[in-house]
């Protein structure tokens, strides 16, 4: 398997954009001697590119050339970053080729429930993978992507996914929920072939890729148990802890103050979850109540943690990961996503991840997109065999090294 990555920083006029993009995919093809073939195209770029026809043009033109004749599958990011360049408004393409891939989009979340459409994803995806490749064939990995919207419920998402993919003899997800930087409705769009979708999740399915996981999230000495587990939940609202409201448990244990709930908002929590993983949140606010708004819900049952991170933190745990990357062998080329909340942790050095990416990955192909979640796989031990759990996390760099 090969992998190359063009990335386009002008994308005023999408014309221009969608030229130089195609342009940039011309010469490195042809410098890679890089057949398109049997290709997967992952596309990371600003909202802005969805909204004013960049994308369905780049994927248009793309295939009357003869550039693109592949899927694409990806979704908008407010930061991206390729080999040597990273822009806010940038576009960055990776294509894969040498191997097998299928993808498929879901009905809008709107428009049914979240198990069926999930259900009826895995079902399209799988037949066309198995369609390219043998009735009993089983891929590597997902590739998925989520939007960011008050309508969508990505832990809904998240959870049915990982219930068909058990289902499938535990195939790994690897992706990203999309982020535009803002909340805004509508705005976090995923990517299939040209279309922008604000309420639909897209997947691909690959083989033959050869994926390896790398992620890093908030150190174990900056994690404190404070002897909580979580005994109510609301949808993304953690409403008690060990029985009782969690502010005033929080008052209790002397963690806050009476009436300034509002110290722990934005503060990163983890959570050890009754199936052993540990999973990741931000405290986004609070309700009228006093209830605990997180990014995403966490199971019943979960240990309470609360945690710290320093922009020294997310150098370090960046480098860790990076430096894993780079003793991968076989290496044809990386995603990398990353929450937005590490990059709002680094403060007036927003850009040090993204350099220390550029530093260290040097000449390898990757591209990098910010999120406003991350899909990983995690491997436990169940009665002696390993055991995949997809979950989604936040306050973690994640990558897939082909």
């Amino acid at each position: 398997m090969k992998m190359l990555t063009v990335f386009t920083q002008d994308i005023n006029c999408a014309d221009d954009a969608v030229s130089e993009t195609l342009e940039k995919l011309d010469a490195a093809r042809a410098d890679e001697k890089f057949t398109m073939e049997n290709s997967l195209g992952v596309l990371h770029c600003h909202p802005e590119c969805a909204e004013n026809g960049t994308v369905k043009a780049l994927c248009e033109r793309g295939a009357e050339k003869g550039l693109m004749p592949f899927d694409v599958v990806g979704c908008v990011s407010h930061k991206v970053g390729a080999p040597g360049m990273d822009s806010s408004d940038g576009l960055v393409l990776s294509v894969l080729t040498g191997a097998v891939f299928a993808t498929a989009v879901s009905r809008p979340a709107e428009t049914g429930g979240m198990k069926h459409a999930m259900n009826e994803l895995h079902v399209n995806v799988m037949s066309e993978f198995t369609r390219r490749t043998a009735p009993e064939a089983k891929p590597e990995m997902f590739t998925t992507f989520m939007p960011f919207s008050d309508t969508f419920d990505i832990y809904a998402a998240i959870t049915e996914m990982d219930n068909v993919t058990r289902i499938a003899n535990g195939v790994p997800m690897f992706g990203a929920v999309s982020f535009s930087g803002e909340t805004n409705e509508g705005k976090s769009f995923t990517i299939r072939n040209g279309q922008v979708y604000p309420s639909s999740v897209v997947v691909a399915a690959l083989g033959g890729v050869n994926p390896r996981w790398l992620s890093a999230s908030i150190p174990d000495k900056n994690v404190v148990n404070i002897d909580a587990k979580v005994t109510e939940m609301d949808g993304s609202v953690l409403k008690k802890v060990n029985g009782v409201p969690i502010e005033d448990f929080l008052v209790a244990a002397s963690i806050i103050e009476k009436d300034s709930v509002d110290a722990l908002k934005y503060w990163p929590l983890t959570f050890d979850q009754p199936d052993g993983t540990r999973i990741t949140r931000s405290c986004v606010g609070y309700d009228d109540k006093g209830g605990m708004i997180l990014s995403t819900p966490v199971k019943l049952g979960s240990s309470v943690n609360i945690a710290s991170m320093t922009p020294t933190d997310v150098n370090e745990t960046a480098r860790a990961t990076l430096n894993g990357i780079m003793e991968a062998d076989p290496r044809s080329g990386v995603l990398i996503y990353s929450c937005t909340a590490r990059m709002w942790q680094l403060a007036f050095d927003g850009d040090a991840e993204l350099n220390a990416v550029a530093e260290i990955l040097g000449d390898t192909p990757y591209s990098l997109a910010y999120c406003g979640g991350e899909i990983f796989p995690q491997f436990l031990r169940s009665s002696g065999q390993p055991k995949v759990v997809n979950s989604l996390q936040n306050n973690t760099i994640i990558a897939c090294v082909l």
